[in-house]
């Protein structure tokens, strides 16, 4: 089974910054490629946190869409031509005066352009569950802000078409009575074209100017930079020709890659929507093309915001694609618009009641966000059952964890087992999502298997000190001591933690016990891990944690005991333990794991997550975040 959800792409920075927009048009348009000097390299993966307030970000984005924030400004950030009212115009009116359900309303708002399309969509901050800060879908816009599009006055029929933007152009009225030969050639034309295999995405424009496209396409696989070159010259000569602007929008791409800059990734999203700002000029495969890669990009580039916009111009564009909808669905959820996403599903299943996609994901919001576990287990059940594509392993995940809270055990491991048959999970046991398979795999390890044994002792000979710390942060108070535990896995009780490392990164928690953060930070498979924290762990008598998996196997848990008494235990899979203070036991908490307390004193443990031993150093530093 290959590594589980693991992209190779790293997605960079999350803010969109202002710039002048003749400043990138000037650098946009320019035939000479920036030196490799000037490349800057994208950056490293964004990560994400771990917080069940935030669990449809964290589901529904790759490990890593946010440490770039913290890290880097974007540089040399695009505004793009439709963040203005003079988009409207090239929306076409029989769209606009449509009376429609309200999502579609809201998506004409958008191409309307209005002050939602300036709106700026920051992802909230991510962790491994549901997004905490939950935004409304946007409300229905004002018919008087939902502009028309001006009809031209034309002298014979409306055979115009926009010559660039804001300006149109007659075409001559044909004669009356056309010659012979005149259709004869027509006929001839159109047989050429239908045996052109270039012909879907060829305008009127473009099949004129055919044999310099198609060289310079070619040229793209062997230079970028010629290709672009090439493009610019064409573009010089035809400003409006959508596959000029395409292609100089693939070169574009290409050399981001091939320099890693930020600088020419985001020409290259300039460069794509310029193509899907033509609107009715460009065909629709074209179209299609452009804007479905400008979307992508501007993903990976962090401009989540822009990317819904484009996507809904696209739904505009093909309003009977069932499946821009659902990406649009997807996107949602990823930047955390979850009543949007939970609208536009509904909306989507109205119409399309068997979409098991659309059922799978409307069952993840209401399962948890919503916290309508029956309704969403139905959902997601009827989901997985369509057998459609775009289902993975979150969704029996989550379904079985449904399961489980609904009382239904058995269910919950038939989930499980289907599940690891289908390749998502290693075991019905073992359901973490993010893995490497190769790794060695067991419920318990002892300190001496782990080869972490030296710093494990460390830590047991200074647990007094260590007790001391974490007591006396029981004293503080929120927001500044312990916090609620965060990924929804309480069932009953009390459970709360102050974390110290998360992420490979030393938090600012830190100050309030500096002695033990000293120690976590001496060892760097400890402090170093991106995958894992280091927290302080208060639970109080009466709770129940729902039986549950980590999100990776790539570290180790350890749990030092600070104050314990009797009646608390730990299941792993089908063997119990329990703390006694001082001592530290390990287990991979990727394996199913359930606690009780059913003592009459609060338990506090410190956790400190540790690389796995198998991983490599390589491994080690490229491995995004979680």
């Amino acid at each position: 089974m290959a590594e589980s959800s693991e992209s190779s792409e790293a997605p960079v920075d999350n803010k969109e910054a202002e710039q002048d927009e003749q400043e990138i048009l000037e650098d946009f348009v320019s035939t000479a490629a920036k030196s490799s000097d000037e490349a800057q390299s994208i950056p490293e993966e964004v990560v994400q946190t771990h917080n069940v307030q935030q669990e449809l970000v964290e589901a529904f984005s790759q490990p890593g869409q946010k440490e770039a924030e913290e890290e880097q400004a974007p540089d040399n950030v695009v505004s793009t031509a439709a963040d203005s009212p003079q988009e409207a115009q090239s929306v076409p009116e029989e769209v606009l005066l449509q009376d429609t359900h309200s999502v579609v309303d809201e998506i004409v708002e958008a191409a309307a352009g209005d002050n939602l399309y300036d709106e700026k969509f920051e992802a909230p901050e991510v962790k491994y569950n549901a997004p905490d800060d939950m935004v409304s879908a946007p409300a229905n816009p004002d018919p008087e802000m939902v502009q028309s599009v001006p009809k031209p006055e034309a002298k014979h029929t409306d055979e115009l078409y926009p010559d660039s933007y804001g300006q149109r152009k007659e075409i001559p009225a044909p004669s009356e009575t056309p010659d012979e030969e005149e259709e004869d050639e027509d006929e001839d034309i159109s047989a050429e074209r239908a045996s052109y295999s270039k012909s879907s995405i060829t305008s009127n424009l473009d099949w004129e100017i055919r044999d310099e496209l198609d060289d310079a396409e070619d040229t793209i696989s062997k230079s970028a930079l010629e290709a672009l070159t090439k493009f610019e010259e064409i573009i010089r000569g035809h400003p409006n020709s959508p596959r000029a602007l395409y292609g100089r929008a693939l070169a574009l791409e290409k050399l981001s890659d091939k320099e890693r800059s930020n600088s020419r990734l985001e020409q290259a999203i300039f460069a794509y929507r310029n193509v899907i700002d033509l609107e009715r000029e460009v065909p629709d495969e074209l179209y299609r093309l452009a804007g479905t890669r400008c979307v992508d990009r501007m993903k990976f580039r962090g401009f989540q915001g822009k990317a819904i916009r484009t996507q809904q111009r696209l739904i505009l564009r093909f309003p009977e694609d069932l499946s821009l909808r659902n990406e649009l669905a997807v996107i949602y959820m990823t930047v955390g618009q979850n009543d949007a996403a939970k609208e536009l599903l509904e909306d989507t299943l109205k119409t399309w009641p068997d979409s098991g996609f659309a059922k799978a994901h409307y069952g993840f919001i209401l399962k948890n966000i919503h916290h309508d576990i029956k309704e969403g287990a139905r959902y997601m059940r009827e989901g997985i059952d369509s057998g459609e594509e775009g289902i993975d392993g979150r969704f029996y995940y989550h379904l079985g964890d449904a399961y489980e809270r609904l009382g239904r055990r058995s269910d919950a491991e038939k989930i499980y087992e289907e599940g690891a048959r289908r390749g998502y999970f290693r075991s019905k046991d073992q359901r973490s999502l993010y893995n490497v398979d190769r790794l060695e795999s067991k419920p318990f390890w002892t300190k001496e298997e782990t080869t972490y044994e030296t710093f494990l002792n460390k830590l047991e000979a200074n647990w007094e000190i260590i007790r001391d710390e974490g007591l006396s942060l029981m004293n503080l108070t929120p927001p500044e001591g312990f916090k609620d535990e965060s990924e929804s896995l309480r069932d009953t009780g009390d459970w709360k933690q102050f974390e110290l490392y998360a992420r490979g990164r030393k938090l600012p928690g830190c100050s309030k016990a500096p002695k033990t953060c000293a120690l976590i930070g001496s060892f760097e498979p400890a402090s170093s891990c991106k995958r894992g924290q280091a927290k302080f762990s208060v639970m109080h008598p009466g709770t129940h944690v729902w039986a549950h998996t980590g999100p990776t196997n790539c570290r180790l848990r350890s749990h030092l005991g600070l104050k314990v008494s009797e009646g608390m235990v730990i299941r792993v899979v089908n063997e119990t333990r329990t703390w006694e203070e001082g001592k530290i036991f390990v287990f991979d908490d990727s394996f199913d794991h359930e606690v009780w307390h059913n003592g009459t004193e609060f338990r506090l443990v410190l956790i400190v997550d540790l690389w796995h031993p198998d991983l490599t150093e390589n491994e080690r530093q490229t491995l995004p975040a979680i």
